[in-house]
């Protein structure tokens, strides 16, 4: 049995408990507890009056920013509607093909939007873990049970590989590991419909060869991971609107805007962390074969376009159940003869996919529609027509050198701006207060806070 690829670690940058950005608690020596806000506002108050909100010492009065209470419900429901669901969509990957197959997608939809829209712990961070990679199984699912018949059309690399017509036909319990495998895969790691041109197959330019290969290579992948996530941390604790009743992202001064990206940076790390640990434990147990785990993020030197950040440098898991319904909803509805506006529609359903996702994470964190995903990703294709469009129209006119340089450039500002629009809702609702800061990155935060004169205590 393969278990490989990391499916149930990926969950969106936010899924992680170690982050103290998603499941993270800003710790920072100016954190107004509620024996203090009084005061707080008393002071935003009197700033209010005659200076314009341009730093967090001068934001108008934060009341409305603090984290509304969240109600528990159906607590004790979540753990086992979990289960089924996994459970589920396992035995319908592992049915045998059939008319009816795409039954089972019936009860794993009604699974997840009971678990998303009644059900709720106390634990904010948890219940976005769990919400979003169950929304995130929905599209998968919908995939595996009703738009692909999966065991007629996907089939493993390799000595591993059935042919087409046989793992139909197979017992249940070889039907059963196969659907596993495939389950488990989100990036389609080891399988044919792998998208090899989007995941890099090295970490640190060495190939893995053995079994301690890829032991050596996860340690250091989690030593970037710490040093990444470190870099965002800092940059968190340095941002005042990170507070659950900090001012406003749009109301800081422009240079300390790109902070925002801290988030993403931390998350990253956290994420590819538990990645790498879950690497090293499978392959020291014999479960996976030392390049079962190839890296889950791609290199910064890609980021130059905001489209390389998303197909390049982000990780991959979305991608394939992504690519199958942006192709169904457009070849099955407008069908444009044009193979620009048909990519274009493609990645408009891609994105507004990961828009429902993250809005879907959000709700059960907020409990209200006010989620900022939409925004946030269908802004995305805005700028990745923008780009192609300039790309066009320059094309071979600018050195290579310093196409680069402003791409970069053009990536830091746009998620600059961009970023907050989803992250600002989740901070209110209080989501970043809980979770582990190392002291020196805390102190590190404060002492930058005050040469810059963003502390606001």
């Amino acid at each position: 049995m393969m278990v490989h690829d990391g499916r149930n670690f990926d969950a969106q940058w936010h899924s992680c408990r170690i982050t103290g950005l998603t499941p993270g608690r800003y710790h920072g020596p100016g954190l107004m507890e509620k024996s203090t806000r009084s005061l707080r506002r008393l002071e935003l108050n009197l700033f209010a009056g005659s200076q314009p909100a341009l730093l967090w010492s001068q934001a108008p009065d934060d009341t409305q920013h603090m984290a509304p209470e969240r109600t528990p419900n159906n607590a004790s429901a979540q753990l086992p509607a979990y289960g089924a669901i996994v459970l589920l969509s396992i035995l319908g990957c592992a049915a045998r093909p059939s008319s009816g197959r795409w039954l089972y997608f019936v009860p794993v939809a009604g699974l997840t939007l009971f678990f998303l829209f009644f059900t709720a712990t106390s634990d904010m961070v948890n219940d976005y873990s769990l919400g979003s990679w169950i929304a995130s199984n929905l599209f998968v699912m919908a995939d595996y049970l009703v738009l692909t018949d999966v065991q007629n059309t996907l089939r493993k690399k390799g000595p591993q590989a059935h042919p087409t017509n046989l793992i139909s036909s197979a017992p249940f319990s070889t039907r059963l590991r196969w659907a596993f495998d495939l389950f488990t895969s989100a990036r389609g790691v080891g399988w044919q419909h792998e998208s090899t041109a989007h995941i890099r197959k090295q970490r640190g330019g060495k190939a893995v060869h053995t079994r301690l290969d890829a032991v050596v290579q996860h340690l250091v992948g989690l030593a970037r991971c710490l040093a990444l996530y470190v870099l965002g941390d800092v940059a968190m604790q340095l941002n005042p609107s990170f507070r659950t009743d900090g001012p406003p992202f749009g109301a800081q001064v422009w240079w300390l805007r790109p902070t925002v990206l801290g988030h993403a940076l931390a998350a990253r790390g956290a994420i590819d962390a538990v990645y790498c640990g879950a690497g090293i434990v499978s392959v020291v147990s014999g479960l996976s074969e030392p390049d079962a785990w190839p890296p889950l993020f791609g290199s910064f030197v890609d980021a130059w376009s905001v489209q390389n950040v998303w197909g390049r440098v982000w990780h991959q898991m979305m991608r394939r159940f992504m690519t199958v319904h942006s192709k169904f909803v457009v070849d099955n509805t407008i069908n444009p003869s044009n193979r620009t506006i048909r990519g274009l529609l493609k990645l408009s359903v891609a994105f507004f996919i990961s828009s429902i996702i993250h809005f879907l994470g959000d709700y059960i964190v907020l409990q209200n529609m006010g989620s900022g995903a939409f925004k946030f990703f269908m802004l995305q294709v805005v700028a990745i027509a923008l780009e192609s469009t300039v790309m066009a129209f320059l094309g071979r006119s600018i050195p290579r050198w310093c196409g680069r340089i402003l791409g970069y450039v053009w990536v830091v500002c746009w998620f600059s701006v961009t970023l907050s629009l989803w992250v600002e809702p989740i901070v209110r609702a209080g989501f970043l207060e809980s979770g582990w800061h190392h002291p020196v990155v805390v102190s590190t935060g404060a002492t930058l806070r005050g040469l810059l004169g963003v502390d606001g205590a």
